[in-house]
């Protein structure tokens, strides 16, 4: 958190130590958390609390793209082959 009390954004580095810590624990618990940033220095300087936030958004974001009867699937479907809508398709 800078000065002003907003949250900076994710540099590079910090977003490849987490993705690369989802992959290893995607739901860790808050001790395996406190562990994982301490094993990842550079995650040091961000809060727990951000990085478990950013637990929570990336497992719900990966199950919106996985679920087959979310909107965005279907709507990239739609776009993919350019088909007209069906109404019960979009139900």
């Amino acid at each position: 958190m800078d000065v002003s009390g907003k949250y900076e954004p994710f540099t590079e580095e910090q977003m490849e130590a987490l993705e690369r810590l989802y992959h290893e624990c995607p739901k860790p618990s808050s001790i395996r958390l406190q562990q994982l940033i301490w094993e990842a220095p550079v995650l040091a300087s961000i809060e727990p609390k951000q990085i478990k936030v950013w637990f929570q958004n990336r497992r719900r974001y990966l199950f919106i793209l996985q679920s087959p009867n979310s909107w965005t699937c279907r709507h990239r479907l739609h776009l993919i082959q350019n088909v007209p809508t069906d109404s019960k398709l979009w139900v």
